[in-house]
């Protein structure tokens, strides 16, 4: 049922594009013409034109994580993958810490340092930055 929704949110906005440049012709006669209100109308041209909100603010606080990931964490992760000494384990604390305030889990941590759960929380608990 959804996809006849959006086949009809299209044909609407079609409709709409055809009649906008024609003299004479209104959005009330488009409305009456494809038989729904003038605000039904008005909100099925916003999400065509302005994207379904609702929808894309789930995906972007889905793919939030990823993003930061990506852009913010990954490479200096690279750095210190499989180094040890105490510098590399002060920069693996910073990284954890900064992971942890940028509001990942501890167990997302864990995922994306490859290390365990334990571990994660230790360096959480001792380095209280």
């Amino acid at each position: 049922m959804k996809k006849e929704s959006k086949i009809n949110e299209v044909e609407v906005y079609k409709a709409y594009i055809k009649t906008k440049g024609t003299k004479g012709y209104s959005v009330v006669k488009l409305c009456k013409q494809l038989g729904i209100p003038r605000p039904t109308l008005y909100s099925i041209i916003n999400r065509v034109e302005k994207g379904d909100e609702i929808q894309l603010q789930r995906c972007l606080n889905k793919t939030r994580y990823d993003c930061l990931w990506i852009h913010r964490y990954q490479r200096r992760f690279f750095v210190i993958i499989d180094k040890r000494g105490v510098e590399y384990s002060e920069l693996l604390c910073s990284l954890i810490w900064e992971m942890k305030c940028d509001g990942f889990g501890v167990r997302e941590i864990a995922r994306r340092l490859s290390k365990d759960v334990s571990t994660v929380s230790y360096h959480l608990r001792k380095y209280k930055y």
